[in-house]
């Protein structure tokens, strides 16, 4: 379907977003204050960035969809 294509072409984009956001959990523990305030701002940007994405794809979607009806 239209809707699988979308997720597909952004696939990769999310599961770089979501490897980043697994590692910077992981290290947590072991980082420091600067580093700890550096990895939440990441963490942050990363989350944005994901909702900019799920925007997007919502975006390509909406357009196909009228045409299965």
């Amino acid at each position: 379907t239209a809707a699988r294509a979308v997720d597909l072409k952004y696939e990769a984009k999310e599961d770089e977003y979501n490897i980043k956001l697994k590692q910077l959990e992981l290290i947590k523990p072991y980082l420091d204050k600067e580093e700890k305030i550096q990895a939440i701002a990441l963490e942050r940007k990363y989350a944005k960035d994901q909702e900019a994405l799920q925007e997007k794809k919502a975006k390509q979607i909406q357009p196909i969809l009228p045409l299965f009806d």
